[in-house]
């Protein structure tokens, strides 16, 4: 689909080619993609199991696009946690990106 360069305003046509990871996690189904989510919280100290079990599935929810990034997942999931949700957040990206998940 053609799109205006921002700066000189030239029409410039664009692909976008999905990357082997992209392609791989796309053809995910959604147990793969629950298992990946609740794997990368892990490592997270929490209070309670279940603050554990209700951020994976904050995390799952960001996997399967309904959240936006990591980070709104943390803060929505309102969970206990034993660090800080920016520091959680980053934690969890480094555990996706560890699967080859590009996370935000």
């Amino acid at each position: 689909m053609p799109s205006p360069d921002l700066i000189t305003g030239e029409i410039t046509e664009t692909t976008t080619v999905p990357t082997d990871a992209a392609a791989a996690f796309t053809a995910m189904s959604p147990h793969d993609r629950a298992v990946i989510a609740y794997a990368s919280v892990a490592d997270i100290p929490a209070l309670e199991m279940n603050d554990r079990h209700r951020l994976g599935f904050h995390i799952y929810l960001y996997l399967i696009g309904e959240m936006d990034t990591v980070l709104a997942a943390v803060r929505e999931s309102r969970t206990r946690l034993g660090v800080n949700n920016a520091d959680a957040a980053e934690k969890i990206v480094a555990a996706l990106r560890a699967q080859g998940i590009n996370a935000k």
